[in-house]
């Protein structure tokens, strides 16, 4: 074993001398290369005192004829990307699909918000954003009879925090061309909520979760959830330091109570803790326009709870029919405008 030992050893020494042998002739061979490249007035000198010629003609010599303007710049390096950041702020509208009718007007449920991008590549960038925006829906409106037998209405502010990846389909870079470029963008969402719905007896808002207008035991659905946005969008600089983009997609709600409106079905009315919640529960016999028509085509049931009282409801909308009618989960539809401005490069911390 030692004997090994001591052959190992030897051919370690054995190795590092013929590399530093190696190592010594590479530099031997190109130390002139290396002084050229490090005194190129000195040479073009020697040589004009050799050759009696001027500098300017052992130049054109040595490097052909010369173009013009590169008099002064024989090689120019190709610029490389620098990873930097920008900030935007936002505003656009909002718009919501669900359980409840919502008709789109232009100009309603406005959304703003600011953004901070993270752009590695002239590809790629990382966006955090956080957003303020308003939905709202009222059966009254719809055109369609059954929307408006179910006769219910909400409002919601959303407020949502985004962290999103955007992909260019075309390279963008500061002072660079092409100075716009289409993009596709994914990612997640958080967002806090809470539906309410106006009393004209208090002339003010209830929260419509407080009232488990489901029958859902207390405290109800959460008032915080996720969603996953996607979209597409396009963005242009106008200026130096400044780009806007106007983009616009959908969010995937991972929760279906935006609207107050989940899966649950119309809960029998005496086993609700209160008159309140019994109102907002099953609203079909609400006054409104098309009650008359509503109950002569359709009829109301009537029931007796087991608290021995009388309840009634349109036909059709009674105990364990379900409450919400539209398959999957709530949509939202956002459309956003964003001027940004560049401000710094990306810390060496980050990878160029």
């Amino acid at each position: 074993m030692q004997k090994l030992w001591i052959t190992l050893c030897c051919m370690l020494v054995v190795t590092k001398s013929v590399q530093g042998q190696q190592l010594q002739h590479f530099f031997d061979v190109n130390k002139t290369s290396v002084l050229e490249k490090k005194q190129p007035d000195l040479l073009l000198w020697e040589g004009f005192k050799s050759t009696n010629q001027s500098p300017k003609n052992l130049e054109s010599k040595r490097l052909g004829p010369v173009k013009p303007g590169l008099e002064t710049m024989p090689f120019q390096q190709k610029a490389l990307f620098a990873p930097y950041f920008s900030f935007g702020i936002s505003s656009g509208f909002m718009h919501y699909q669900g359980d409840v009718y919502s008709q789109f007007q232009f100009g309603s449920n406005i959304t703003y918000g600011a953004s901070l991008f993270l752009h590695f590549t002239p590809y790629l960038r990382a966006r955090a954003s956080f957003a303020v925006g308003s939905i709202g829906g009222n059966d009254s409106q719809s055109p369609d009879i059954e929307r408006r037998a179910q006769n219910l209405n909400f409002r919601n502010r959303i407020q949502e925090l985004s962290f999103t990846g955007e992909f260019d389909f075309f390279p963008f870079m500061p002072d660079k061309t092409p100075k716009g470029s289409g993009f596709i963008y994914a990612g997640f969402t958080f967002f806090k909520h809470n539906p309410q719905s106006f009393n004209e007896f208090s002339n003010s808002y209830l929260n419509l979760r407080d009232l488990t207008t489901e029958g859902q035991d207390l405290p109800g659905y959460s008032l915080t959830s996720t969603a996953i946005p996607l979209g597409i969008g396009g963005r242009f600089q106008f200026a130096k330091r400044w780009t806007v983009s106007l983009r616009g997609g959908i969010r995937l709600l991972l929760a279906d109570y935006v609207d107050d409106v989940g899966k649950g079905n119309y809960p029998s009315l005496d086993a609700l803790p209160s008159n309140l919640s019994r109102q907002y529960a099953n609203r079909t016999l609400e006054p409104h326009i098309d009650l008359t028509r509503l109950t002569n085509e359709r009829g109301v049931f009537t029931y007796t709870g087991t608290d021995g009282n009388t309840y009634r409801n349109l036909a059709g909308f009674e105990p364990g029919t379900p409450r919400g009618r539209v398959a999957g989960n709530d949509r939202l539809f956002v459309v956003q405008l964003t001027i940004s401005t560049y401000f710094g490069k990306i810390p060496r911390l980050l990878p160029n």
